[in-house]
């Protein structure tokens, strides 16, 4: 694909995902409202179950439509999961205690399972032989997510009862 093919499909990309904003809003402040986590769970199943197909559209139809498409596709399914993060992380920790939990438990998860990405889905592609196997690494790191948020949630405290 020409670079400024791709380029263009990133570019549309962000242009929707910020038009998203005001529905993360939403989504968040719901969260805010009743610390349900329901649908961060469920959106980590979403990603799960949908990871390896992406793939398999992504190298049967490999093009600028698909490098917008299905971003975009987990940039929507992925709401439920990302809105409501930062306040379900900042509930998990004590307030003298939130600002370290928050800043070294988002910094390891994210050197760890994003830093590392790149590696082990090239060592997957390779150790398989099958392009589309960074799908089964997305489904890995949706399980080891509702894993944690399920621990995490007995952290929680009882949502406030609104009048």
């Amino acid at each position: 694909m020409k670079a400024g093919k791709a380029l263009g499909a990133i570019v549309l990309l962000y242009v929707f995902t910020l038009a998203l904003v005001p529905l993360r809003l939403w989504i968040a402040a719901q969260f805010d409202s009743t610390h349900r986590s329901i649908g961060i769970i469920l959106s980590c199943i979403a990603m799960m179950a949908c990871g390896y197909p992406a793939f398999i559209g992504l190298t049967a139809w490999p093009g600028p439509a698909m490098l917008f498409l299905i971003p975009l596709f987990f940039t929507i399914i992925g709401l439920y999961y990302n809105a409501p993060l930062t306040g379900f992380m900042g509930m998990v920790f004590t307030m003298r205690h939130r600002g370290i939990g928050l800043s070294v438990g988002y910094a390891l998860g994210i050197a760890l399972f994003g830093g590392f990405a790149p590696f082990i889905n090239t060592w997957l592609v390779g150790w398989t032989g099958d392009p589309r196997s960074p799908g089964l690494y997305l489904a890995l790191t949706s399980i080891i997510t509702i894993a944690a948020i399920i621990y995490a949630k007995r952290r929680l405290p009882t949502p406030r009862v609104q009048s």
